[in-house]
């Protein structure tokens, strides 16, 4: 790494010489090695060869030899911000020092107050907001508090145990309601933070019951683009870009699936003359998941955008209906996005996530059956996130297949995160015809049991936009989309009651 702190400026395009991101060090040193130490290292480390460029980064950041660089990087950086005279030199250098920090294990704080002394830097010198060192800089700032409030929450839960718990918690359960039971148990989702299953909605929601046939003859012959889970992920909820393919050919190649789907149901809707199921729900929910016959996922597909044929079949209650994303002007981002198709085959789960923008949203399951693993959004320190690319947090912490209790301790998940035992999460079945109604900022994981079909949407309205208007501020410094979202619902809250 000789020479870098002279290389590290780039980008003559730009209207300013930036920093270099960790990302583009770490694979310019990555490029430097021979063939066979970056195979030696990924075998080492059993790093996938399929993941995307940032995915494989993170990872290369988490060998010996990465972590190493890291380090060796931020000491040379911490010699050049004692040397270097020009302020907006000065300003970089703590920059890409504070960047580094936060992909450094323990030196979030240290990262945070670097970042900060660049910002006052940057205003000493009278650099405008609108630059862009300083939008990467209040960017990075942002991500860094976040990372920072993360760790010292986590660290403020745990002071007061004496000892931590040697088995995984155990689950609550999430309450199950009516469809003339949804506006008066409204409260729990908005105000109380607590998700709730609407039993039956789902069947209301649409001018006909959606099945997997229903699809494939209204919207068989467009092409959507499907993800791939991979655990190694950084990407939002662990699913990659994977390939394209006509509605009809994807869920063709889940008809094993929906085999599956019609033995487990067997017999489901029998029912006794007390009227109960022979087999609850609850039973088949609790059987081990198949390995997926395909790992590809119709993961959020708009229909407002992409069928709107399909779109124009959904009805929603007026128990739903109040989402300020909707209202949004036309041609705005989001206006259109949901609601959004999913489809996926049977034993794929999405990895753990917390929605964006700090929205609400609703899921209605129309074939198979979802798990949902669901934490308070209080717990979501006890979770290890971290923030390496964006203000969406990225979790290496996997809960696909856990019961809960005893019987699912293991001494490698609790030593990889100790302060998981201390968390409170839910865990629930969506069968067809339910709707589940997850409070903004839970971070979440799903499983999909038997071949699944379900619609879902994102919610901003009065009981979550303050959240979602910070986080909107923070991501129009890289996105100028979500600065026009966050001056209309910055206006729509000021006029609201």
């Amino acid at each position: 790494m000789e020479g870098y702190i002279e290389s590290s400026l780039m980008d003559d395009d730009d209207e300013e010489d930036l920093p270099e991101s960790v990302d583009a060090m770490l694979s310019r040193w990555w490029r430097s090695l021979s063939p066979n130490e970056r195979a030696q290292i990924s075998s080492d480390h059993e790093i996938d060869s399929k993941l995307n460029p940032r995915s494989r980064i993170w990872c290369i950041s988490r060998t010996r030899q990465g972590e190493g660089l890291l380090h060796q990087i931020a000491k040379k950086l911490k010699l050049a911000v004692c040397h270097v005279n020009d302020q907006t030199s000065h300003a970089c250098n703590l920059l890409s020092l504070g960047e580094v920090l936060l992909w450094i294990d323990g030196c979030a704080e240290e990262a945070l107050a670097a970042l900060q002394q660049a910002r006052a830097t940057t205003a000493a010198v009278g650099l405008p907001s609108h630059s862009s060192l300083v939008q990467r800089l209040d960017y990075a700032i942002g991500r860094g508090e976040m990372q920072c409030k993360a760790n010292s929450q986590r660290h403020q839960l745990l002071r007061p145990v004496s000892s931590l718990p040697t088995c995984l918690p155990t689950f609550q359960k999430v309450k199950h309601v009516s469809v003339a039971e949804l506006k008066q148990s409204l409260p729990m989702w908005h105000e109380e933070g607590q998700p709730l299953l609407v039993t039956g909605l789902a069947k209301t929601m649409v001018t006909q019951l959606w099945s997997f046939e229903h699809i494939i003859s209204v919207a068989g012959s467009q092409h959507v683009d499907l993800m791939s889970p991979a655990g190694q992920s950084v990407m939002w909820a662990k699913l990659e870009p994977a390939s394209s393919s006509p509605v009809s050919d994807f869920i063709q190649s889940l008809r094993t699936d929906l085999a599956s789907n019609a033995s487990s149901t067997a017999g489901v809707a029998m029912e006794n003359p007390d009227g109960q199921n022979i087999e609850p729900a609850a039973k088949r929910c609790n059987n081990s998941l198949p390995e997926p016959s395909d790992r590809l996922y119709l993961f959020d597909w708009s229909l407002p955008l992409n069928c709107p044929k399909l779109a124009a079949e959904i009805s929603l209650p007026e128990e739903l209906a109040d989402n300020w994303l909707a209202q949004l002007p036309e041609g705005t981002q989001y206006h259109n996005s949901w609601p959004s198709l999913f489809a996926a085959p049977s034993g794929l789960s999405s990895g753990l996530h917390v929605d964006a923008f700090c929205s609400s949203f609703w899921m209605a399951v129309f074939e198979g059956t979802k798990r949902w693993t669901i934490f308070p959004r209080d717990d979501l320190p006890l979770l290890y996130p971290r923030y390496p690319y964006s203000l969406d947090a990225a979790f290496s912490l996997d809960v696909t297949g856990w019961s809960g209790g005893d019987g699912d301790a293991t001494a490698r998940v609790l030593a990889d995160f100790p302060a998981l035992g201390l968390s409170r999460p839910w865990q629930v079945c969506v069968e067809p015809g339910d709707v589940l109604l997850v409070p903004w900022g839970c971070a979440h994981q799903v499983e999909n049991i038997g071949a699944t079909l379900a619609i879902s949407s994102n919610v901003v309205s009065g009981h979550n936009a303050t959240e979602a208007l910070r986080w909107l501020k923070l991501q129009g410094l890289q996105d100028p989309a979500a600065v026009e979202v966050h001056r209309h619902l910055s206006a729509r809250l000021a006029s609201s009651p």
